[in-house]
């Protein structure tokens, strides 16, 4: 990827479509994160992929949800984004079983990770009140940043309720999100509330599916996209 605008520093991350990059702003001279189809990867489809995450996550203007700055769609399509700096959710419980280990304070004290869960909940509510399923929510995915905040990122297996998904180009849905769809033949908010359960309701992710399974076979009621709002809607 080349542009007079960006230069690529290096890689940071990579996913099933894409690769990360920390790079430069040139005209406003400050890091940003750039978001681009991985060499050898490159089709039509890959790019109407990516440019569609591209429009999904920039259509979400949250303060929890990574905000987009610009969409190239000549050469390889690339998307820039802002960069989050910090550690994934997934960093922190890694970091915070070791030091549980050697007895050291621990990271993810109850106030921080109430505060992302909360945080979570409420860019979960926005989204899913514009009929957006994140549908691969997972501690990877999100980011506990150096300044207090949580954000959410990789947009990338997004559905919008009422739109198809893209036929030519099978995704890999998430677990929680391809059991959801085989039930209900469409996937519906239910499949983040259960990746928000894997995240943080269990040291093991067979724990957390085995207690998602036992309440829908209890009866338990279908997430609907007020639910979300209204585990963290203050009290009277």
């Amino acid at each position: 990827m080349t542009t007079e605008r960006f230069t690529l520093i290096r890689e940071i991350g990579e996913g099933g479509l894409g690769k990360v990059w920390l790079a430069r702003d040139n005209d406003l001279a400050r890091d940003v994160a750039i978001k681009e189809i991985k060499p050898g990867t490159e089709s039509s489809q890959a790019a109407r992929r990516l440019i569609r995450e591209a429009q999904i996550t920039g259509q979400l203007q949250h303060p929890n949800i990574v905000p987009v700055y610009e969409v190239n769609r000549g050469g390889r399509p690339f998307y820039a984004m802002k960069l989050v700096k910090g550690e994934t959710l997934s960093e922190a419980i890694q970091r915070h079983h070791a030091q549980r280990r050697t007895g050291q304070a621990d990271p993810l004290s109850l106030p921080r990770l109430l505060n992302a869960f909360v945080s979570l909940c409420e860019a979960l509510a926005d989204a899913h009140s514009r009929g957006v399923i994140h549908r691969d929510l997972k501690p990877q995915n999100i980011v506990l940043g150096e300044s207090g905040e949580v954000i959410v990122l990789d947009w990338g297996l997004a559905k919008v309720i009422g739109e198809p998904d893209d036929a030519a180009a099978p995704i890999a849905l998430s677990p929680d999100a391809q059991a959801d769809r085989t039930r209900d033949g469409a996937t519906s908010p239910r499949s983040d509330a259960t990746g928000l359960e894997l995240a943080f309701a269990a040291d093991s992710a067979h724990i957390a599916t085995h207690n998602v399974r036992s309440a829908e076979q209890l009866g338990a009621p279908p997430i609907s996209p007020g639910d979300f709002r209204n585990l963290v809607r203050p009290r009277s």
